[in-house]
């Protein structure tokens, strides 16, 4: 319940600032509400969220109100150019995930973080930009992108259809390649 409560607590918080409008709910939180009408129950725990570079100013002003709440820094994720890609946050054991995107010939690129199982990896993924609309989910008002089924098949393919072993390493439709990568994580935010 814990996950739920701190997911209300992040929208409040985000809402009273003005990067509120700026922010849109992604990967798995997508996912379960066109699915499942809910959070992915294997998912608890973990909420991705991305936003546009145009916002950066917006969301460095909001991370004090996250402070404030309770919402601690973990890590911020560079590419291996040294730009700062990712932001994650805690509370109560759970993590809140910020993806930057960044324009790429019309797309909205993004970077994610992981390993090849030896090495540590930094995957570049690509999707059409598009705008966000606002969307009910859990009593309150978030954003989403306006054809989330479009990006959502991007991203899982049949994504009405559970898998239980996918793997954003190797099965996201988003990813154009994975890269060694060079930037260790920076830790505490």
């Amino acid at each position: 319940m814990s996950f739920r409560e701190d997911l209300l607590l992040l929208n409040d918080v985000l809402a009273g600032t003005r990067f509120g409008g700026h922010y849109w709910v992604w990967g798995g939180m997508l996912l379960g509400w066109a699915r499942e009408g809910g959070l992915l129950a294997h998912d608890v725990g973990d909420a991705d969220f991305c936003f546009d570079s145009s916002a950066d100013g917006d969301f460095a002003a909001a991370v004090p109100a996250l402070y404030a709440a309770g919402f601690r820094p973990w890590f911020s994720y560079r590419d291996s150019d040294g730009e700062l890609r990712e932001r994650v946050f805690v509370r109560r054991g759970s993590k809140f995930e910020f993806f930057r995107l960044t324009a790429a010939d019309g797309d909205q690129e993004y970077r994610m973080f992981g390993s090849d199982g030896v090495d540590p990896v930094e995957v570049v993924g690509r999707f059409p930009a598009q705008r966000s609309e606002v969307f009910s989910f859990l009593g309150r008002h978030w954003n989403k992108p306006t054809d989330h089924e479009a990006l959502l098949a991007r991203h899982y393919g049949d994504w009405r259809t559970p898998v239980t072993d996918w793997d954003y390493l190797t099965q996201d439709g988003t990813v154009v390649t994975t890269r060694p990568w060079v930037t260790a994580p920076e830790g505490r935010g």
